[in-house]
């Protein structure tokens, strides 16, 4: 709450570095709220002044849904973990605000100015001179002054804040009485302090970043086309310990994208893994089998970092070789990378996949296939399940709950027979491989692949995460998309016989917007023209 409301009183804190409330668990969060110069003044002297508006609703309105857990994640489709990036809305009002106050000439500006003020000082006093214990090994039990971080950022941002509000001040002062001076001023004075806080942040950014800005220049901007690996384009890569995003300046299909537009079955898939998953995806070195499953075929490690992935004389994750060390990255093969899309042996279903340990999931998900009771049941031809094993699945999943005495493990052989050594991973890559897409090529709004199915009907998987919008063919019929995995997607493809499968991608809703965008835009343009006519006729 502290670091919300400060969001209005001082200049943001860098995203990754939150320095009023270190503790807050707020990174990425885009709490900012403030406005320059002015501050929450504007919104002060209009709450204050006895006319009514519709502002004095909606202001106190706004300052609730932020500070409320719910009324917050409405603003991101109740997206639980707490982001502000819908504060631009309130922050526009608070815009609105300050000018509707400057309009009225009743508005006690001195007053305004000095709560804004007093506040200020006081969650500057509060987060800056608090004297706390510190118990951490290191100081064991110092008495410290200040709950920041960064004390000169903390300081600068409230000399900043305060600046700001003494000018404006002073502005209102001199130019009450003539708006256009007080325009011209007020654009001067902005145009000022946002030069001095817009290069005092970038200055910390690159502080904080140390050489890394050199390093995407250097070994990524300039460089994208030095990696010189052939199928680079059309298997996915691992990035270890690298900067962030360095695969998508790189343009590589990779598993650490950090960004927050994604597939909605990606937060189902992570953590069932136990591997989180906010606005990016770094797997640990632990779930290698992972690797496999998304199909992972190189590794690129930076060359001047010192956590190498090569330690102890052996690499980090089994199953990887040195390959070649280019453009500032070591280059490491996966010996046993499956390739995108390939079929399973065995299925199970999921409450049965959940009685495995979490360390161990990524390597039994190599093992057999995860369905839910519904695809069992619908592609029972395949996965073994028949009706009177679904009945005794349903019969003992209800006993767990009721009474916790059944055991998964005696009523299906299968998942109590799973092996989680590393020969047991690289013989089931093996087998997967085997089963796997002699072809596979992204195309513009999807992807194409071949299989040569030697065996039965089986359902083709494919570790692309789930989403609405694809549609399939299987040898130039449309088949159903299957959600499969926790989150990834499967068809079925024939016996004993080449498939060539295509999946196609298209923004659902896209057609129906455009529909709508352009009755409204066209309505528009006849609006403004009878406007104009209208104007005209009364002239």
């Amino acid at each position: 709450y502290l670091h919300i409301i400060e969001s209005f009183f001082f200049p943001p804190d860098i995203a990754a570095r939150p320095n009023f409330t270190p503790d807050s668990q707020s990174n990425w969060a885009s709490i900012a709220g403030w406005l320059p110069m002015v501050g929450v003044s504007g919104v002060i002297g209009l709450l204050q002044n006895k006319k009514a508006h519709w502002l004095k609703k909606l202001l106190p309105l706004l300052l609730v849904c932020a500070l409320v857990p719910i009324f917050n994640a409405a603003f991101q489709g109740y997206n639980m973990n707490y982001y502000a990036r819908w504060f631009y809305m309130p922050t526009l009002m608070m815009c609105l605000a300050a000018v509707q106050a400057i309009d009225d000439s009743d508005t006690d500006w001195l007053r305004a100015v000095r709560l804004t003020a007093g506040i200020t000082v006081v969650i500057l006093c509060l987060v800056g001179l608090m004297p706390y214990t510190d118990y951490s090994e290191s100081n064991d039990g110092i008495t410290k002054i200040g709950l920041e971080n960064y004390p000169e950022r903390l300081w600068i941002y409230g000399a900043i804040s305060l600046a700001g509000l003494c000018c404006f001040s002073l502005l209102i002062k001199l130019y009450k009485n003539n708006r256009r001076m007080l325009l011209k001023a007020s654009f001067t004075a902005l145009a000022v302090i946002i030069f001095i806080y817009g290069n005092f942040i970038i200055y910390t950014g690159r502080l904080q970043t140390g050489s890394s800005g050199e390093f995407i220049m250097d070994h990524a901007l300039k460089s994208e086309d030095s990696l010189d690996l052939d199928d680079i384009e059309n298997v996915r890569s691992d990035y270890y310990y690298c900067i962030d995003n360095l695969g998508m300046l790189l343009k590589t299909p990779n598993i650490q994208a950090f960004h927050s537009v994604v597939p909605g079955s990606i937060m189902d898939f992570y953590p069932k893994f136990g591997v989180g998953r906010d606005v990016h995806s770094k797997p640990d070195t632990t779930r290698y089998a992972l690797r496999g499953l998304l199909s992972v075929k190189y590794l690129f490690d930076d060359a001047y970092d010192d956590n190498d992935f090569y330690q102890d004389h052996k690499t980090q994750m089994p199953g990887w070789e040195y390959l070649d060390n280019k453009n500032g990255l070591v280059i490491y093969e996966n010996k046993y990378y499956i390739p995108m899309g390939f079929m399973y042996n065995d299925f199970v279903s999921e409450e049965e996949f959940e009685l495995i340990s979490e360390d161990n999931r990524d390597k039994a998900v190599l093992k057999a296939m995860v369905l839910d009771k519904k695809l069992l049941k619908k592609y029972q031809d395949i996965t073994g399940y028949t009706d009177e094993e679904l009945k005794k699945l349903d019969s003992v999943i209800s006993s767990e709950k009721n009474d916790g005495t059944s055991n998964f493990t005696d009523y299906h052989g299968i998942v109590s027979t799973f092996k989680y050594e590393e020969e047991d991973y690289y013989k089931d890559a093996l087998a997967r491989k085997a089963q796997s897409c002699s072809d596979f090529e992204y195309v513009n709004n999807g992807f194409k692949a071949s299989i040569d199915n030697k065996g039965e009907e089986n359902l083709l998987f494919f570790s692309v995460p789930y989403e609405d919008g694809w549609t399939a063919t299987v040898n130039g019929k449309e088949c159903k998309i299957e959600k499969v995995n926790y989150g990834f997607m499967a068809v079925k493809i024939p016996a004993n016989k080449i498939s060539e499968i295509e999946f196609t991608y298209r923004t659902p809703g896209l057609t129906l917007g455009l529909i709508i965008s352009t009755i409204c835009f066209t309505a528009f343009i006849v609006y403004i023209f009878l406007i104009i006519f209208i104007k005209r006729r009364k002239a």
